[in-house]
């Protein structure tokens, strides 16, 4: 499963092929998203972060402890770990 994100979420499950968008529940714009075991984790406007353990078809809220300082960066190296940086 690929994901794009940006104004929406969409996937697409055929290397890239075709993409449909997806109900993610951001009330604003999709920063950055990253691929953590086996889920997939989003981050938006005002500290948001959603996860999703279905390949993007579904989404729930995440509590990253940020408030709602802006996600600059979210990653994850080989080792699982999920590394976001926010500014403030």
């Amino acid at each position: 499963t690929l994901l794009s994100v940006g104004a929406t979420i969409s996937r697409s499950t055929d290397d890239g092929e075709t993409w449909s968008a997806v109900e993610h529940g951001f009330s604003g714009f999709v920063r950055y998203a990253a691929h953590v075991l086996g889920k997939w984790v989003a981050c938006g406007d005002g500290g948001v972060m959603r996860q999703s353990t279905d390949g993007g078809v579904t989404w729930s809220a995440l509590s990253p402890g940020f408030g709602t300082t802006p996600i600059r960066a979210v990653m994850s190296p080989a080792n699982g770990v999920l590394i976001a940086a926010g500014i403030g």
